[in-house]
């Protein structure tokens, strides 16, 4: 009579993403040498669900970074391999905002935003060192832009070996209005009286 002797799990030690699915494929080898594929028969279990599950289909889904044994069974004959799942991998690098437009002496509050492989995004502002190309028109301390004199300049931003840049643009005050000093004045007969004119700028 012929008898199932070995079940192999294949492929064997993938690594995938979060989030990421692996298919498995089950076969048996009997005792007369032949092979039979039987991924939809044999009992799949993961030792590690909450790394990554896997289903009777023996799809397995990676769920947080770590390793897990994938393990199938037909009755007294089991086969098994690992899945690793990768932590996930920082791919992009942006500044939000990508562009700041301030008058002098005002500021604004910048942030750095990572984007990693398994599609999610996390704030890495407080990881990030802020330089600026040109210091004489605007400045950054405390992820805080303020602007200095009327110009243009570069803000980079470095998290690990990752940088990104965003420009700054820093506008001269602008007349808002003016004043009038003194604000009331009574004038007899033909005196005179000097008045002064005072400008408010934007800033």
């Amino acid at each position: 009579q012929v008898k199932l002797v070995r079940i192999a799990v294949t492929p064997a030690k993938p690594t995938i993403a979060k989030g990421a699915c692996q298919d498995f494929v089950a076969t048996g080898t009997f005792s007369d040498g032949s092979h039979q594929v039987l991924t939809g028969q044999v009992r799949w279990h993961s030792s590690a669900p909450k790394v990554a599950p896997i289903d009777r289909h023996g799809v397995a889904t990676g769920r947080s970074p770590g390793v897990t044994t994938i393990r199938a069974s037909l009755g007294k004959v089991s086969g098994h391999t690992s899945l690793r799942v990768a932590k996930p991998k920082q791919i992009s690098l942006s500044v939000v905002p990508g562009s700041l437009t301030l008058s002098v002496g005002s500021s604004a509050k910048v942030a750095v935003v990572a984007g990693y492989s398994d599609g999610t995004t996390r704030n890495v502002t407080r990881k990030a060192t802020l330089t600026m190309a040109a210091p004489a028109v605007a400045t950054v301390r405390d992820h805080r832009v303020t602007g200095r004199s009327a110009g243009t300049t570069t803000l980079t931003a470095r998290v690990g070996g990752a940088t990104v840049t965003a420009t700054v643009t820093v506008t001269a005050p602008k007349l808002v209005g003016l004043q009038i000093r003194p604000g009331c004045v009574t004038v007899k007969g033909h005196a005179s009286v000097t008045l002064r004119a005072i400008g408010v700028l934007s800033d």
